[in-house]
Formats: structure tokens, sequence, C-alpha cells
């Protein structure tokens, strides 16, 4: 029998052997913690409670559990109450040197996560400050490729090491493989640990990509480096931002077949610049009514069609708050109402849009 799993635009990564071999012995509510909590990661105690119906006291047995068994590091977990200390009384049950332990091990993850951190606001200000970052809206940004001087150096013996030592690294790339349906390459393996270690992205954030890329059936390691770093110089470095950006794509491209037929170009793919347009008017959260409200207002004011109109249009319903063709309709009655000559009030139509879309537009290009 053989099982293919259907990651769609969410993955929750388990570390395979620990979790196997302790499997048989695993009560289901700590089953059900150890899933809730790989894929929380910055949970709460009482998300966990709410999350998987486990009391709170259960919950913190659970993670300690999975934490003496080497499947995670539960940083912050003295914080919430529910780490015991030997105390004087000898009543509490937790070993003081068990806790002096984990407490390395927890030390240990967290200046790797620290460093993590740090290295990626270092490349955020980067990024911002040579131009090239944007809002993570969907707004066009010019992909900087990883800079070979500055990229960390992996021989054959360094990669296989550190597969050997590190697990969770190591179920990374077996995820990833799984993922985009290949056995890496020793080069392929590399990509993956430059994407973790130089532009700092979490191990949740390169499988969601990856599924991604899987999905539109761009398997090439080189495709997902490139697409990974377009991201990153948009300021998309974390999983919700991503989940976000995958699901503004998703509606920009339920929308590619009304938009080419709105334009009249039959069967013709839309161009690039088509595309980020309507991948930032989606992003925007703008409907399909108000596109169509845009595009005939570019074509009856600019008497022929043209992209840039449409977006100025489109940016400065959006700065207005006018998100609905219904709104736009009132706005322009209101300001119709308040011309004085009648002459402007006479004008063909439903109402005297001209001088209004004018007066928009040029608001929205003097910004």
């Amino acid at each position: 029998m053989k099982i293919n799993p259907k990651y769609g635009d969410k993955i929750i990564s388990i570390p395979g052997t620990p979790v196997l071999e302790y499997l048989p012995f695993a009560t289901c509510e700590e089953l059900r913690v150890l899933i809730y909590a790989l894929a929380n990661q910055n949970a709460q105690i009482e998300d966990y409670e709410k999350g998987t119906g486990v009391p709170r006291e259960k919950v913190a047995e659970a993670l300690k559990l999975w934490r003496k068994k080497d499947v995670m590091t539960c940083l912050g977990l003295k914080k919430s109450g529910f780490e015991k200390t030997k105390a004087k009384n000898g009543k509490d049950i937790e070993k003081e040197s068990e806790n002096k332990s984990e407490q390395k091990s927890e030390n240990k993850a967290e200046s790797r996560a620290d460093s993590n951190t740090n290295t990626k606001k270092e490349r955020a200000v980067e990024s911002k400050q040579s131009g090239t970052g944007a809002l993570c809206d969907g707004a066009a940004a010019n992909t900087r490729a990883l800079v070979p001087s500055e990229l960390p150096l992996y021989s054959s013996e360094h990669i296989n090491r550190i597969l050997e030592k590190n697990r969770e690294t190591k179920s990374l790339i077996d995820n990833c493989q799984q993922s985009l349906g290949k056995i890496f390459s020793i080069h392929e393996v590399e990509v993956i640990l430059k994407l973790k270690d130089y532009l700092g992205l979490d191990e949740d954030f390169i499988l969601l990509l990856c599924s991604h890329c899987s999905k539109i059936n761009k398997t090439s390691l080189r495709y997902v480096e490139k697409k990974a770093t377009a991201l990153f110089d948009m300021g998309i470095t974390e999983y919700a931002q991503l989940e976000k950006h995958l699901e503004d794509l998703d509606a920009a491209a339920g929308l590619e077949g009304k938009f080419r037929k709105l334009l009249g170009v039959g069967e013709r793919s839309l161009t690039k610049k088509e595309k980020d347009a309507l991948l930032r008017w989606t992003t925007l959260g703008l409907s399909w009514e108000l596109i169509e409200k845009a595009f005939e207002v570019t074509v009856d004011n600019a008497r022929k069609f043209s992209l840039n109109y449409m977006s100025a249009v489109l940016e400065s319903w959006y700065k207005d708050g006018l998100l609905s063709a219904k709104a736009v309709s009132d706005e322009g009655e209101k300001q119709r109402s308040q011309k004085k000559p009648a002459a402007k009030r006479e004008k063909k139509g439903s109402f005297d849009e001209d001088d209004f879309f004018e007066e928009a537009l040029r608001r929205s290009y003097d910004s």
C-alpha cells in the first residue's frame, strides 16, 4: 500500500525517528498535543487547551514528554508556570539533573533561534535600504540573487555531518523531497540549507513553499531558490505571510479568465504586468465588481484601455475607502450635487463622473 499525502497549502512536519519509536506507547492526548504543537509553534498553554481539548496540566506533561523524547524543544515552559523544579520538601517529582540537562538543550536552541532571527532582521534591513523591499501585499519587487561571497559554503562531508547530527534538518530535507517528488542531489540539499541558514527561513516556511512549487509543477530547486529570494525581497519571511500571499495568488489566478474576457484578448495569456496588477488588486481585497467598474471608467475617460490608468483608478478608490461599485457611484453623486453650475449637472450619463475621476486620478498620481 502506498500513501500519497495531500499537503494543500498547510504542512505539519513531524520528526520521524523519535516519534515512531514512542508511537506504540503514546496516548491519544499526547498525540493530539504533539500535532497541535508542531502546527502552532508559538501557541500558549491556554491555546493548547482550546485547540486539543486536553486539560492544561496534561498539555504541559505531554510537552515535557515529547521534549524528553528529543522530538522538540519547549522554550518558555518554565515561564508558563508548568515547569516543576525540585522543592525543599521533596514533593515535586521533577529531578533537578533532568531540568539542568533540558535547560542546556533549550539554551542551545534559543541561541540558534536568536541567530536566525538576527540574520533575518539584518537581511531585511539590507533589502529595505537597497530599495528592493516592498510591503507584503503582492507589490512587485526586484529579485535579488543570493550573493555568492556571502553564502555559507558546504562541502559534501559537512552536509552529511549536518544530516547525521541534526534530526530537524534531516526531517526537513526528507519532507521537501517528498513534497517535490524527487531525491535531492548534494547540490539540491545545499540549496535548502542556504535558504534555512542564509535567509533564516523557518522549516515550515520552506516546506510550504516547496508544496506550492510542486502544486504548480515547478519542482526545480533552482526555481524554489529564486522564488524564496523574491519572497524575501518582498518582506515575506514568516509562515503566516507566505500563507496569505499564496491565498492571494490563488485568488488572482481564479480571476485571470474573467480578466482576459474583460480585456478582450481571447486565449492569450496575461502578461507579467497584467498578472502583477491583478495580484495587487486581489491583495488589497478589491472585488471583481469594483475591478469591472474601474475598467469601464478607464475606457470611458481614457478613450482606450490603459492598465496604468486603471490601476491608478483602483488605487485612488482604495485610498478613499471606496471598496464597492455602489460606494463609487454614491461618491460620484455626492460630488455632482455639490457642483454649482447647472451646465455641469446636465452632462450625459447617470452622474457627472468625469471631474470626479480626474480629481481622483490627480490625487493618485500626485501621491
